[in-house]
């Protein structure tokens, strides 16, 4: 028999990260945005804010609902996007600095 781990805990390493499920108050750098999953507005939209690949993100708040709108910084700016769209750009967590 083999042991198995919670599936909160779970997580395979080819699952990328996004920004949908990256930590509250947890600095990121766009790796990807699947462009093509996106409708053409908010493809334009992301560009406009300045979102591409090696921008530094953070997720500010969630939504209590589930299926709310995520607070996430880019540069000086806040910025809501619903959750479709947080879940169409991929992340890299930068470490943590040493204390």
């Amino acid at each position: 028999m083999t042991a198995t781990r919670s599936p909160a805990l779970a997580r395979p390493e080819a699952d990328p990260l996004t920004l949908e499920t990256l930590p509250r108050r947890r600095s990121a750098i766009v790796g990807a945005i699947e462009w093509t999953r996106l409708a053409s507005p908010e493809a334009r939209r992301l560009r406009e804010l300045g979102f591409d690949e090696g921008v530094a993100v953070e997720v500010l708040h969630r939504s209590r609902l589930g299926g709310g709108p995520i607070a996430c910084r880019i540069g000086r700016m806040t910025v809501a996007l619903r959750r479709a769209v947080a879940r169409a750009i991929s992340v890299s967590v930068e470490p943590l600095p040493a204390e």
